[in-house]
């Protein structure tokens, strides 16, 4: 079931209700998933049949089921860090108004799109975004098991363990400075989209990939918002969550409510 074009002031935004995460209906060459007036079509998911690259994976290879325990995981990592940092401390200074990230079923699926490419692409070195979106961005890692493959139990604990170390842990590497004007030439770049304050929507994807030397799990978050040079990657204030409109998080106290009135496109 799908819902037609609707005009928001200044914004045409196709949304989609999906059910049961079928994106099989979907015209991603449609003007809507296209770039740069239309002239550029959309880097992953047009003419993508949705299977698994056969040039570049193995014979076995299985999408990580993405389970509610798994949403979850990604969910409550992110959120998770993104209250810590937007507290302040004694290297980052509050943030006036973080955005609390909610899941989003399309997001999750071009993730899949870019786990089933068995490489370390990214995309937005192209044309990537959605009807709604303007310029996505994503963390992708991989980590790699031994010979055999992980049980769902293991792989959690993977990647649970590989995002607080090595996605949330580039913060070693950032002080005020590169929080008030991201820069490219610092390791910051994974922790930097994990804790952008205008970006509200995430979506990510883990697969299985048994080669005949080793088993491997890659995994994708794709965001919203846009990690920009020179642009802050979030905005501090006196305060955390002085800015929010909406209230605060009641888990997540230093992060704006979910209700928060967040425009990822907004890079001014």
């Amino acid at each position: 079931m799908y819902l037609k074009h609707i005009l928001i002031p200044a914004v045409l935004c196709i949304f989609l209700a999906i059910v049961n995460g079928d994106f099989a209906d979907v015209d991603f060459c449609s003007n809507a998933y296209m770039c740069k007036g239309q002239r550029e079509k959309h880097v992953l998911a047009c003419n993508n049949n949705g299977k698994f690259d056969p040039e570049f994976c193995p014979r076995i290879a299985d999408m990580v089921p993405m389970s509610e325990e798994f949403k979850q995981l990604f969910l409550d990592l992110h959120n998770k860090y993104r209250n810590r940092t937007a507290a302040g401390g004694p290297y980052f200074q509050p943030a006036a108004a973080m955005a609390t990230l909610e899941w989003d079923d399309e997001l999750a699926y071009f993730a899949e799109l870019n786990i089933k490419r068995c490489q370390n692409v990214y995309e937005a070195d192209g044309c990537f975004k959605t009807a709604c979106y303007d310029m996505l961005d994503q963390n992708t890692d991989w980590v790699h098991c031994g010979k055999f493959a992980p049980d769902p139990s293991t792989t959690y604990n993977y990647i649970k363990n590989h995002i607080g170390k090595y996605w949330y842990g580039q913060k070693l590497h950032c002080d005020q400075g590169e929080i008030n004007k991201y820069r490219e030439d610092i390791p910051i770049e994974k922790f930097g989209r994990m804790v952008m304050d205008r970006n509200n929507r995430i979506g990510c994807a883990a697969a299985i990939l048994e080669y005949s030397y080793a088993a491997s799990v890659p995994f994708t978050c794709i965001y919203a918002r846009r990690l920009i040079p020179n642009k802050p990657i979030y905005r501090s204030g006196k305060t955390a969550g002085s800015e929010c409109k909406s209230g605060m998080n009641p888990k997540y106290k230093f992060l704006c409510s979910a209700k928060e009135n967040v425009d990822p496109n907004n890079y001014k």
